[in-house]
């Protein structure tokens, strides 16, 4: 079996357990009242070049020993007449399609009613979020980054608009480094509603950040989603009952750009 067909047949059975994993709860259940953490993805179901997801959306690249992720995104003002307390996150990183931790980095949008705001932060999951203290604001150029080298991980952000910049350097010793992706996520599924985003602009062809959705693993070196041919999938965030909330389109020719389109 090559390390593709050995990667849909993982993804495939991760689907299969994730689907017993994930009965409903009762209709007494609640969801917390606190913002929920940045975990792995929540699978639906999985098809040849596309993952549909209750958690993410957007794309996934998956390997061995990734080394290096990097994103750029532009989100314009959330719709919060429309969702009011509602919330979205866009990140990059690594991990958390096919195993339990995820290295990642990137923004927090929220509706607190029908105000929006919008914070950073970045994670080892399943440590807590750490948040970071950087001023964004709607229609900034965002770029993040997740490398690993010599046992620790260096996540950046970039904001392109203020030039506020920050990275940190932090160990997660159960890591696999088997995925890079650059993701919209929420948990409408589970009662906490998706802020209304729009549209969400993702790679350089959107937003004149040269060598963003790109990636870097054991076979694959510093190239976009597109040159990792079969282990690329699309992501899309929909419920079991099969309402999308979160639809990626399909990426531009040069494989490097998409846009993740609300409901």
């Amino acid at each position: 079996m090559t390390s593709k067909s050995l990667v849909f047949a993982l993804a495939s059975l991760f689907t299969a357990i994730s689907a017993l994993a994930q009965i409903p709860a009762s209709s007494d259940s609640k969801p917390a009242a606190s913002s929920p953490g940045h975990g792995p993805l929540q699978f639906v179901r999985v098809v040849p070049g596309a993952v549909t997801s209750e958690s993410w959306a957007g794309y996934v690249v998956t390997g061995q020993d990734f080394t290096y992720v990097k994103g750029s995104w532009k989100m314009h003002e959330l719709d919060c007449p429309v969702t009011p307390d509602a919330y979205a996150e866009i990140w990059v990183g690594i991990d958390g399609y096919l195993d339990s931790t995820v290295e990642q980095i990137g923004v927090t949008a929220t509706c607190n009613g029908v105000n929006p705001s919008y914070s950073a932060w970045y994670e080892l999951f399943p440590a807590a979020a750490v948040p970071i203290d950087m001023t964004i604001n709607p229609d900034d150029l965002m770029g993040a980054s997740v490398s690993y080298s010599g046992g620790n991980f260096t996540l950046g952000l970039h904001n392109h608009n203020t030039g506020a910049e920050f990275h940190v350097t932090a160990t997660d010793s159960a890591a696999m480094r088997t995925s890079a992706e650059w993701v919209l996520s929420g948990e409408p599924c589970t009662g906490l509603p998706l802020a209304d985003f729009s549209v969400i602009d993702f790679g350089k062809d959107y937003t004149s950040d040269v060598g963003t959705s790109y990636a870097t693993d054991s076979t694959v070196n510093d190239a976009p989603i597109a040159d990792f041919g079969t282990s690329a999938f699309s992501l899309t965030l929909e419920c079991t009952g099969g309402v999308k909330w979160a639809i990626p389109t399909s990426l531009t020719t040069d494989g490097t750009s998409f846009k993740v389109n609300w409901r």
